[in-house]
């Protein structure tokens, strides 16, 4: 009796001393916060605690009535941008002070300092994180989701000047087996890898994100152009007419010998169109299939910076076409892309 007594004893103090005030996310780095951090799959626990929020800005607190995951959404989609001060550690216009190169990169665009501390910065600005990070972003990555919900058969020319025409856009192929379109997996699988590059720290522009659009093959190229962004990709399946036995992952892209892009674009291309395919396989296990250069594809033709077309898979195939139509899978996609872009940016 005297030692279930002990026992009893000994675990209400072990209660006592483990109930205690709960350290936050933000006074302890990876401490588990007493509130939620996480907003969209994002982790914003080195830039904001909720007690500091609500004690700076009680009006937020009022107006959602304490709900402590309403005010972290007001923190990430409104106070970032404001510039409102989400924790002790992390003032936004101090940083800005402190780090002019920083601000260089970044300017009046809030949300990206609050992003570069949060995954780089927290270390300090001078360590080698914060310079990885700065590698990622600085970079724009623009993805194209191949096709639409319908084609537009007019034509356009191959490249700038070229008297060569080709159909603007087609509506891509089909999965015999899984019955999806190809214009519907590759904006799935497009959506999942803009968040993946964004959690990352790069900035993304997508040329669709419906399948109600009209846009040539040109002008998807364009639109990468005027974001200036770093690089081009170009997300397609593929299908064979007869048979179903290939399968594999592809990447296509210019030649050095390209009328329309420079010689330095296209070698950059071909190594980001290698890199893509590569970790994309090492994601999902799949076969790499050698990589294709083609002169004839019009969007890798109009775009001022490398670019490659990464064909994800066959849906000409039994098994590679339920996978591709399998969120899961499609997870795997996206990661696998995500870490080829990083490779071909920082080598790692």
């Amino acid at each position: 009796m005297k030692r279930i007594i002990r026992t009893g004893v000994l675990l209400l103090l072990l209660f006592i001393a483990f109930s205690g005030p709960h350290r936050t996310a933000a006074d302890a780095g990876t401490a588990t916060a007493s509130f939620p951090t996480v907003w969209d799959g994002m982790n914003w626990n080195r830039v904001y605690n909720y007690d500091f929020y609500v004690k700076r800005y009680p009006s937020v607190k009022k107006y959602y009535n304490g709900d402590k995951t309403k005010v972290l959404r007001h923190f990430v989609l409104f106070g970032m941008k404001a510039g409102w001060q989400g924790c002790k550690a992390f003032d936004v216009t101090e940083y800005r002070k402190q780090h002019p190169a920083i601000s260089r990169l970044f300017g009046d665009d809030l949300p990206r300092y609050y992003l570069f501390y949060q995954l780089y910065g927290y270390k300090g600005a001078q360590t080698d994180l914060a310079f990885y990070g700065w590698k990622i972003m600085s970079k724009t990555v623009c993805i194209d989701p191949g096709h639409q919900g319908r084609g537009n058969y007019g034509t356009e020319p191959v490249g700038p000047g070229s008297g060569t025409r080709k159909t603007k856009v087609s509506s891509g192929t089909y999965g015999r087996y899984s019955r999806k379109n190809e214009y519907q997996v590759v904006l799935e699988i497009a959506l999942k890898l803009q968040k993946e590059l964004e959690h990352m720290g790069y900035k993304v522009v997508m040329t669709r994100t419906s399948h109600n659009v009209n846009i040539s093959n040109a002008e998807r190229a364009k639109i990468a152009n005027k974001a200036n962004a770093s690089i081009f990709i170009r997300l397609h399946c593929d299908g064979q007419d007869y048979g179903s036995s290939l399968h594999g992952v592809r990447a296509m892209t210019v030649s050095r010998r390209n009328r329309y892009v420079s010689a330095a674009a296209a070698q950059k291309g071909q190594t980001l169109g290698a890199a893509l395919a590569k970790y994309q396989a090492k994601a999902t296990g799949q076969n790499v299939l050698q990589l294709l250069t083609t002169d004839e594809m019009t969007g890798l033709n109009w775009a001022k910076m490398p670019s490659a077309i990464i064909e994800m898979g066959y849906m000409s195939n039994p098994a590679e076409d339920r996978n591709l139509a399998s969120p899961k899978y499609q997870d795997k996609i996206a990661k696998g892309l995500a870490n080829g872009v990083t490779y071909y940016f920082t080598g790692k």
